[in-house]
């Protein structure tokens, strides 16, 4: 209300003036106690410092808060003369932190002071140059906040430990431990205990000191502090106490002075903060959903309404019931959902928290009601994009590039603009000039522009630059090593993830981020066969104790390479028990196949299988089936069994999937087995069973019209085609298996028609999952003399939607081509660029290693090439050493091999682990005699623990 009807209600003849604007010439420092700093905010601009520095030392996690301080502050800035020389830092700092970065800006577009050039240099995320500024700044408080704000980058840009250096005055070890507080609170390690934390923090605040003191002497004498938990003494003095002794109600803290029940909000803050770190770290770093739900049980009563705890007790609820089954899932499921709805109700409009619980909303809702409207309904202000300026953390969280404009740190908004066209190449070119220096992706961003460009070269030189210089990120050691192997140097790929600065000394500045890298960089080397590059890599995940998912991992992989299944089993239960990894479910049920406990390993996958929605569990079943000697009919009733008790649309595809599997790698297919599938397949809707595929390029047939077109007058292209071809084309397995059976069977022109109507249905080109075909529909086309389908082939995976499917797809289909032109060397070249590019997809109707031995086999019979045979049986030997249960490239080594030694070794597993296989019927009898002989004194497969007996794990 304006002064003058204020004057006139009150029955004033005069307008009071206002107080004159605060010059803002100095900014106080820190007092000796934390108590004080209301006393000493004596004018608004101190009121607006300390405001600004309460909410940076306020967790991040407390959103709300934090705001609301930053508000607060820009209504005391709003009685301090623009001519100060802090007026437009703290005008900058506030805007941003309320979502107005924009705005921001234009307070800095001509910065004068240390303080207004760092602060600008944070909010475009340029860490170098902030890094040079902050400890130029000659105010400690304006020094502290922004150290805090590059501390924060710094664990953005993996970069934890930079501003060590910087020195801050502050006048007690109370301060000191805030301003940790402060600085960490981005990193996902930090989560101290209440107890401790707030003792360092005694003389800092009296008038908590005193009754936090006797309520934790109290506790003692008792004996109840520690059953009680030890934040009870905690809570009881914050809520009790201080809220009901202490400064006005919280509803009329809204003013432009720092008041003193600011510093017991403060303190409630975080003490809660705390307690919140320490359920996101056992939710999102650990993935330990038990500890996490039962720490959220044990601050319920006192989190009980914050939102921020509400997501992560409901996601914490949702992990641990991926664990169990029944009605104890769906009870922990319901209440998770109802924390999910409430966080949302309850977290004030639209922002990251609120976008969170929408996420959890729709998951429980896809499991609890398939196919509700509901399922993709989370907060309706969100999904109608209401006018809340924090909706920006949802474009944020979503990857949407909107929010570049608005966000300092997230260069991953720039690669998505840059993809999507919503930046031209100017626009580009700005933001990587002007912003996000030190941002761990933007070197390797620059390389991958380069790349496109043809330019390899120039990006190598740019990534070895960036590790010379030694400001590299992780992800440059990273985007070199892939270079170097698209080169096919294995070992320097893996000399250059060894010079990562923290695989040079190990544990590095965070032993988990460590392990995580040496056993991201590994898994590139292992998963290409290349063992022996990622030994080292692996060696380093699997010592450095950190209990993370990959340390058992690293611990299993090496296990298989040495041949100690004994460890792997260990490791492989580790992974599984303790992260409820389906891949170490996986691997666990599959030793114990190859172990021979095969009915135990059958009751494990019944419990097991029914907890996840991918098919990895089942390679463990197609192992111990074919060493069971189990026909197609045997393992369809088997799989019919166990549909009875886990009949639902996840486990009938994944049964469909595995059933194919079993026809395709390493068998003769048959007609009946296409119809059985297709039995199955047809039994389910077929939305069911659909895939979200990406755009569709183009369709084969709409390529070749006349392959396909009926037998018209005039219409010599065509070829006669009846039904048949496109009998069960709108399947998506039983159709690819009945194009691939006509194909096994020789009968190449119905099978290229088969493919043909197929891809009607179900996209070849520009399909992730099934492109697989392409390869299988070059063989049809060159057997059947179609010399224009292959042209067509070749023309459209050389234009430029050609990079739309994958690479190894790619070149798997251009090696047949070659092949059938008699180019023996591109051929050649095209298959080792596949299998450098060989991918893992349990999805693909066979893995790709066996597809490509197999379009080796036939390149080799095309071409008469003995140079493709051999690179073929080192791949299959390469396989066996990073999976050794797969029979089919044991079989091909035996059949193929030159060295008779090998071709016996060879032999001997793939006759215990597939004694049916079609291609070690192949290999010579005497080989397979003298092999039957050798296994015995051989086998590696046999489980002993310490005392001999076989171990015994409960899952």
């Amino acid at each position: 209300m304006a002064p003058r009807a204020v004057a006139v209600l009150l029955g004033k003849t005069h307008t009071p003036a206002l107080p004159p604007l605060d010059p803002g010439t100095s900014v106080p420092d820190f007092p000796k106690q934390i108590a004080n700093l209301p006393v000493d905010a004596t004018s608004p601009l101190a009121n607006a410092v300390f405001l600004q520095l309460v909410a940076m030392m306020t967790p991040t996690d407390m959103r709300y808060e934090r705001r609301r301080l930053f508000e607060r502050s820009l209504l005391a800035l709003h009685r301090v003369s623009r001519a100060s020389p802090y007026y437009d830092v703290l005008t900058a700092r506030a805007l941003f932190n309320l979502y107005r970065r924009p705005a921001a800006l234009r307070y800095l577009s001509s910065p004068k002071t240390p303080a207004e050039r760092a602060l600008l240099q944070y909010l475009d995320g340029n860490y170098p140059e902030l890094a040079r500024l902050v400890p130029t700044i000659h105010a400690p408080v304006l020094r502290a906040m922004a150290l805090i704000e590059l501390k924060a980058v710094g664990y953005y840009y993996q970069n934890p430990d930079g501003g060590q250096d910087v020195d801050v005055p502050i006048p007690s070890q109370g301060w000191a431990t805030l301003l940790v507080s402060a600085e960490r609170d981005a990193d996902a390690w930090y989560a101290p205990e209440n107890m401790p934390f707030f003792v360092s923090l005694q003389g800092l605040f009296p008038a908590f000191d005193t009754p936090f003191r006797k309520a934790v002497e109290g506790r003692i004498a008792s004996g109840t502090l520690k059953t009680d938990g030890r934040d009870y003494a905690l809570f009881d003095v914050i809520f009790r106490h201080a809220f009901s002794s202490q400064g006005p109600a919280c509803c009329a803290r809204y003013g432009s002075r720092l008041e003193p029940a600011d510093i017991w909000a403060l303190y409630r803050d975080l003490a809660i903060g705390n307690l919140l770190r320490k359920l996101d770290r056992d939710v999102w770093t650990y993935a330990s959903y038990g500890s996490g739900k039962a720490l959220a049980e044990q601050v319920a009563p006192w989190l009980q309404g914050n939102p921020e705890f509400m997501v992560l007790y409901a996601e914490a609820l949702q992990g641990y019931a991926a664990k169990t089954s029944g009605n104890a899932r769906m009870f922990l499921l319901k209440k998770a959902l109802q924390l999910a709805s409430n966080a949302i109700r309850l977290g004030g409009g639209s922002n990251w928290l609120v976008a969170s619980a929408g996420t959890v909303r729709s998951q429980i809702l896809g499991v609890l009601s398939p196919g509700s409207p509901q399922v993709n309904t989370g907060n309706d202000c969100w999904l109608a994009r209401c006018d809340f300026p924090s909706s920006i953390e949802v474009d944020a969280y979503d990857g949407d590039p909107l929010a570049l404009p608005y966000e300092n740190t997230q260069f991953s908004l720039l690669i998505v603009a840059a993809k999507s066209g919503a930046l031209d190449a100017a626009g580009i070119q700005h933001e990587l000039q002007t912003r996000f220096d030190g941002a761990p992706g933007k070197v390797p961003f620059i390389a991958g522009r380069l790349i496109a460009a043809g330019h390899n070269g120039k990006a190598i030189t740019l990534l070895q630059d960036a590790i010379t210089r030694g400001d590299a990120s992780s992800n440059v050691y990273l985007d070199l090593g892939d270079l170097l192997i698209g080169k096919g140097q294995y070992r320097e790929a893996s000399k250059t993830f060894m010079q990562y600065p923290d695989l040079r000394n190990p544990p590095g500045k965070d032993p988990v981020a460590t392990a995580d890298f040496a056993y991201g960089s590994g898994r590139k080397l292992y998963w290409l066969g290349h063992y022996e590059e990622a030994i080292p890599l692996y060696e380093i995940a699997a010592r450095l104790d950190t209990g993370a998912e990959v340390e058992y991992t690293a611990q299993k992989y090496l296990a298989f390479v040495h041949s100690d299944y004994s460890a792997a089993i260990v490791a492989a239960y580790r992974q599984a028990k303790r992260y409820n990894s389906p891949d170490g479910y996986r691997d666990y049920l599959t030793i114990l196949q190859l172990a021979g406990l095969h009915e135990a390993a059958e009751t494990g996958f019944q419990e097991i299988a029914p907890r996840f929605n991918s098919p990895s569990l089942w390679a463990s079943l197609f192992v111990g089936q074919r060493m069971e000697k189990k026909s197609f009919d045997q393992m369809r009733k088997w799989v019919g069994d166990y549909l009875i008790n886990a009949n639902d649309v996840g486990q009938q595809r994944q049964a469909i999937y595995y059933l194919m599997h079993q026809s395709v790698m390493d068998r003769g297919p048959s007609m009946a087995k296409v119809a059985a599938i297709a039995r199955m397949e047809e039994s389910i809707p077929l939305s069911a069973i659909q895939f979200q595929e990406k755009a569709m390029i183009g369709r084969l047939h709409e390529h070749f019209p006349g392959r396909t077109a009926p037998c018209v007058a005039g219409n010599v292209h065509c070829t006669p085609r009846t039904a048949e071809s496109a009998r069960y084309a709108r399947d998506r397995v039983a159709g690819f298996l009945y194009a691939y059976t006509l194909l096994e069977q020789g009968n190449y022109g119905a099978s290229l028609d088969a493919f043909l109507q197929y891809d009607r249905a179900q996209p070849l080109y520009g399909s992730d999952r099934v492109a697989m075909s392409l390869a299988y529909v070059a063989i049809a086309a060159s057997e059947a003399r179609e010399p224009e389908i292959l042209a067509g082939l070749s023309t459209m995976l050389d234009g430029k939607d050609g990079r739309q499917i994958g690479k190894f797809d790619g070149n798997l289909t251009r090696a047949v081509i070659d092949a059938d032109r008699g180019r023996r060397a591109t051929s050649l070249q095209e298959l080792i660029a596949a299998q450098r590019n060989v991918s893992r997809d349990a999805w693909r109707p066979s893995d790709t290693w066996f597809e490509l031995l197999q379009v080796a086999d036939w390149v080799y019979t095309k071409t008469g090439d003995k140079r493709v045979l051999r690179e073929a049986v080192h791949w299959a030997h390469e396989h066996e050493m990073i999976q050794p249960q797969d029979s089919w490239a044991y079989a091909f080594e035996a059949r193929y091999a030159t060295d008779r030694a090998a071709r016996v070794r060879a032999a001997a597993f793939a006759g215990y682990l597939d004694p049916e296989s079609v291609w070690l019927a192949e290999v010579p009898p005497a080989i397979r005699r003298r092999a039957h002989a050798w296994w015995p004194k051989h086998d590696p497969f046999r489980l002993r623990g310490k005392s001999g007996k076989k171990p015994a794990m409960s899952l």
